[in-house]
């Protein structure tokens, strides 16, 4: 990835598509009323081309690009959703320290410009907490940023709900690839045949790891919907890497394009089996909540979907075909390694 400062004169994305730097200058001009003046590249994310951009004046802000086509993780949010959502948290108090969108002249919360969507969010100073900067005091305010956060769901004035179905996208893609890839001749690419090594068993008595989770799912599905749960707004994607603190120490949460209605389990799954959850988190949280009972069946479900959605879009990235060696390399580590913590779990 690049990490050296760019301008707006050349401007390439960790997509490898060249972008016409002053068409979008223009656009940034036009619709946000900014003079746009250097970009620096953020290596974050995936799918988003992620930049800090300078303005004329001195401000600054965070500019993400998404593609409007092609591929889309399993998790993603709904725009119509979370956009408005993050910024009715924040102009409301509910949650002012997270990342939000900057509408545009027209009040829109994006634009759109050649293929790309484009979104302009205050710009958080500070540095992300990481997996391994989850301390005692961050973990207190993540709870008290969630209780706030999922006692104000009746409160918020909600455009184009986007509801928990406890559906599986995962697994129509996944058992596609698995078929696929058990038929897959000299065509396939060095990454494919190593999937196939991953996944196929050589054996055909013996079930594909991602099968046997597959199936494992499916049962905690059918738990998960016969059990009658309170929806709350939730991030749905809350790990360190998407935690930032500034120089106060204030706790910002970044990043909502997972943002949905859902049982409170959505949101506890990164931690709530870690030690501070019990000495840290609960009470932070009942604090402002009350009392807090998790279905342990449906932590199980959130905490399985999530890791096959994250192989789920890892394979098919693969079996596109269209990625470098090492992409595919890094890729099939992610696979591995997430496919084990699975089976630990």
């Amino acid at each position: 990835m690049r990490t050296e400062p760019i301008s707006l004169l050349a401007l390439t994305t960790t997509r490898g598509s060249t972008l016409v730097a002053s068409s979008l200058g223009q656009t940034l001009h036009h619709c946000y009323a900014i003079v746009p003046e250097k970009l620096d590249f953020v290596p974050t994310g995936w799918i988003s081309a992620c930049y800090r951009l300078t303005c004329g004046d001195g401000t600054s802000a965070f500019l993400k690009l998404q593609p409007l086509d092609g591929f889309q993780p399993l998790a993603a949010s709904a725009p119509d959703f979370y956009l408005p959502l993050t910024r009715q948290l924040a102009t409301r108090g509910i949650l002012p320290h997270i990342a939000y969108p900057l509408p545009t002249v027209d009040g829109a919360l994006w634009t759109a410009w050649e293929g790309w969507r484009v979104i302009l969010y205050n710009h958080v100073p500070g540095r992300v907490v990481g997996h391994a900067g989850m301390t005692d005091a961050v973990v207190r305010q993540l709870a008290e940023l969630l209780a706030r956060l999922h006692g104000a769901t009746t409160a918020l004035l909600l455009r184009a709900p986007l509801a928990e179905t406890f559906e599986l996208a995962c697994e129509a893609p996944l058992r596609a690839a698995l078929t696929v890839l058990a038929h897959q001749g000299a065509e396939a690419t060095a990454g494919q045949r190593a999937l196939r090594t991953l996944l196929v068993p050589r054996r055909r008595s013996t079930a594909s790891p991602v099968s046997a989770h597959l199936v494992r799912l499916r049962l905690l599905q059918a738990q998960a919907r016969a059990a009658a749960h309170p929806f709350v707004v939730c991030h749905a994607d809350l790990h360190g890497e998407n935690l930032m603190l500034d120089a106060a120490g204030r706790l910002y949460i970044l990043d909502w394009e997972g943002a949905i209605l859902a049982p409170v389990e959505q949101d506890m799954i990164f931690f709530a089996g870690e030690p501070t959850f019990d000495t840290a988190f609960r009470p932070a949280y009942e604090a402002l909540a009350g009392p807090l009972k998790l279905d342990a069946a449906l932590l199980d479900f959130y905490w399985l979907r999530r890791g096959l959605d994250d192989v789920a879009d890892w394979v098919l990235r693969i079996m596109a075909g269209d990625g470098s060696t090492a992409r595919d390399e890094a890729d099939l580590v992610e696979i591995a390694d997430c496919l084990a913590g699975l089976a630990d779990s």
